[in-house]
């Protein structure tokens, strides 16, 4: 199967990363023991890396629950996975998680919990590998992360959202402002790649408004970031991910910045979400979340020098909420930048 795929149409190296993955553990996809598993997907490894050393081969998808348990400290299942590798001497490329949350904090201490677990410091330090360098070079892949339709309940237990919150979740500005807070704060941790995991919409008879509350699919939601309305109809997430878009296309070059900024008000401690970069020419942006309910006023200072907007020649903002879509600027008018709640933000300085 990998040679049939990686010279698919006669074309050399189709594909460079390879996911031995089956959201371990799930009794869905491996309906043997855990230690069956284990022993198989070292053999897997082994036997792939021997034919397939140019590579980049992990896995294996570990489900949300192991996931979680790692974020807090509790690494059993993975840490006896790793274990396993680690006694047999094989250095996997890279490690997959998954996870499905509204908290983009969860996201960060996700990457950071798994950190820890791969070089062994911290929470870790005290796996048979801590100090040893061994799992140093292992990537960390998200490969299925999303929102989530489900809550916490005091009892530690998941239930369902009512259905008006599953639909904001989903198909509304609270949703894309939540899915872009955390794909920023993915942007400032160890995360190399991440995969989004959206199914197709249920098909909705074309006739009716996508958009309006009262809709079928609006009351039902789903990961796309498409409508099923026959013609595709984007969700505010979908316009969203074009912003996401325009900062790894044009401003790569990160600058630094905090992942989030605190702000401390009556109603609580909120957060914005800031991915910051510069283009070749110059030109420099900020990707701002604000997945609250409030408005904020911020604004924005360069390096040392303190350097502000109204320093810059022109300044465009580009806006992801209820009515905006993110492909037409608003015009800087000096001072402090406003943004709405739950809604996203594209500043482009040009000098």
């Amino acid at each position: 199967v990998v040679k049939r795929y990686l010279t698919w149409n006669g074309k050399d190296e189709r594909f460079k990363y390879l996911n031995i993955w089956t959201e371990f553990p799930n009794t869905d996809y491996w309906d043997r023991s855990d230690n069956a598993f284990k022993k198989f997907w070292a053999k897997a490894y082994k036997s792939l890396k021997g034919e397939f050393g140019q590579l980049m081969i992990g896995g294996p998808g570990f489900s949300e629950k192991v996931t979680r348990a790692v974020m807090v400290g509790s690494g059993d299942v993975a840490e006896q996975w790793l274990s396993q590798l680690y006694d047999e001497k094989l250095k996997l490329d890279w490690i997959g998680w998954h996870l499905y949350s509204n908290d983009p904090q969860e996201f960060l201490k996700s990457a950071n919990g798994f950190d820890e677990l791969l070089k062994g410091v911290g929470k870790f330090s005290d796996v048979p590998w801590a100090g040893s360098g061994f799992f140093d070079d292992t990537e960390q892949i998200v490969d299925a992360w999303g929102n989530t339709p489900k809550m916490i309940t005091f009892g530690g237990e998941w239930e369902f959202m009512e259905v008006p919150e599953v639909n904001r979740v989903y198909n509304r500005k609270e949703g894309a402002a939540m899915l872009t807070a955390s794909w920023i704060a993915m942007q400032h941790s160890s995360v190399k790649r991440a995969f989004y995991d959206r199914f197709a919409d249920p098909k909705s008879d074309p006739t009716v408004n996508p958009n309006a509350d009262n809709t079928m699919l609006s009351m039902i939601g789903g990961k796309g970031l498409f409508y099923g309305d026959g013609v595709g109809t984007y969700k505010r997430s979908a316009h969203a991910v074009r912003l996401w878009a325009r900062m790894v296309d044009d401003y790569s070059q990160e600058l630094p910045c905090e992942a989030k900024v605190k702000i401390e008000g009556a109603t609580g401690v909120h957060r914005l979400w800031v991915l910051s970069g510069r283009s070749p020419d110059g030109h420099k942006a900020i990707l701002i979340s604000n997945p609250n309910k409030l408005t904020v006023r911020w604004m924005v200072r360069f390096g040392e020098s303190k350097v502000m907007a109204n320093s810059f020649s022109d300044v465009a903002i580009y806006q992801v909420d209820s009515t905006n879509d993110g492909r037409d600027a608003f015009s800087y008018q000096e001072g402090a930048f406003e943004i709405p709640s739950n809604s996203i933000q594209l500043v482009v300085l040009k000098p």
